[in-house]
């Protein structure tokens, strides 16, 4: 899945960060991740067989305007699209837009003001070539 992750990062004009890290002013970034997936996509990929999983991105900016314009130019990037994964092809789909908010438990030093996020879940079709 890391492999997937990774091509599906090389899609995305934002920095792609894989874990949850508060960096209040970093300005604009992306967080990939994918709920604890099953033994049946491990196994799909050993045995070289199709999987589906579900991806959430979730988008980070100083505005909800900002957030908003972020999820807009990725879903146009990723949506129906295919990342290149060495012996798989992978196709993403858009499913839904989860949420957009003010992140209140953070505040942004130089602004003094709560970043924005968004989250928007993908689902990832993976079959071998």
């Amino acid at each position: 899945m890391k492999t997937t992750l990774a091509a599906i990062a090389t899609l995305i004009p934002y920095t792609p960060q894989y874990w949850a890290a508060e960096n209040p002013g970093a300005g604009q970034y992306v967080v990939l991740w994918t709920p604890p997936h099953s033994a049946d996509e491990d196994e799909a990929l050993i045995r070289g067989t199709a999987f589906t999983a579900s991806l959430r991105l979730t988008a980070v900016a100083g505005t909800l305007d900002g957030v908003q314009i972020m999820l807009d130019r990725i879903r146009g990037l990723l949506d129906t699209h295919t990342a290149t994964v060495t012996g798989r092809h992978v196709l993403l789909t858009w499913d839904r837009s989860e949420t957009i908010d003010l992140d209140r438990t953070v505040t942004i030093p130089t602004t003094n003001r709560h970043p924005a996020f968004g989250v928007d879940t993908y689902t990832i079709h993976s079959q071998p070539i």
